[in-house]
C-alpha cells in the first residue's frame, strides 16, 4: 500500500496562519521550520509536517505519532516499524508519501538549467539525455526528483553520491508526476 498526499498554495498563508500552524507541531519540528531563513521555507516546512500528520491519520489511523530521526536523518515511527513515510517541500508545494514498505518522495521546482550542476550530479547517460532534451531545466528537475526520492527511500543520508543513481536505467522504478513548474517522484522499495 502506497499513498501520496500533496499540498500547494501554502505560500498564501499569512503570518498569523503560520503561527497557528507552528503551534500544532512538536517543539523540535517548530524549531526546524523556524530555522529556515526565508518565511516561504518556514511555511513549506510547517505545511509538510502537518501534511504528514494528516497522511498518517488518514492511511494508518495514527493520532499524534512520535516521529524519530535515525543517525542518517531519516524519519521513522519508533513504535510503528511497519509504517513508512517520507516528506518533501519546495517553494511551490509539499508532498508526503506513506507506505507499508520503505518509501522516498521528492518535489522539485523547475529552475533555470545549470550545466555545471548537472555535471556534478548526473551520470554520463543522464548528461546525454539532457543534451537532447527539449527542455533541459524540466528534464533535470525530473531526474533530480527521482534521484532524491531514491536516496531518501534508502535512508542513505546527505553524503550519498547521487551519481550512483542512473535514472535512465531505472525509470520504471518511480512514479513521476510532472507539471510545467515542478516534478514529484516517488520511490518504493523493490520487491
Amino acid at each position: 500500500m502506497e499513498r501520496l498526499y500533496a499540498l500547494f498554495d501554502f505560500a498564501k498563508m499569512d503570518e498569523n496562519a503560520l503561527a497557528r500552524c507552528l503551534r500544532l507541531l512538536p517543539e523540535d519540528r517548530q524549531n526546524k521550520a523556524l530555522g529556515y531563513h526565508f518565511e516561504r521555507d518556514q511555511k513549506a516546512s510547517a505545511a509538510a509536517y502537518l501534511l504528514l500528520l494528516y497522511a498518517l491519520r488518514d492511511a494508518f489511523g495514527l493520532i499524534n505519532p512520535q516521529v524519530e530521526v535515525d543517525a542518517r536523518g531519516k524519519p521513522y515511527l519508533k513504535d510503528q516499524p511497519q509504517v513508512h513515510f517520507n516528506i518533501s517541500h519546495c517553494p511551490l508545494g509539499c508532498v508526503c508519501a506513506v507506505a507499508d514498505r520503505p518509501v522516498g518522495v521528492d518535489i522539485q521546482d523547475v529552475r533555470p538549467f545549470s550545466q555545471r550542476l548537472a555535471e556534478r550530479c548526473c551520470t554520463e547517460n543522464e548528461l546525454e539525455r539532457l543534451k537532447t532534451a527539449a527542455d533541459p531545466a524540466f528534464a533535470f528537475a525530473r531526474m533530480w526528483a527521482m534521484k532524491e526520492s531514491y536516496v531518501k527511500k534508502l535512508g542513505a543520508g546527505l553524503g550519498y553520491d547521487v551519481r550512483r543513481v542512473d535514472t535512465t536505467q531505472m525509470e520504471d522504478r518511480f512514479a513521476v508526476f510532472a507539471h510545467k513548474d515542478y516534478c514529484i517522484a516517488v520511490s518504493v522499495q523493490d520487491d
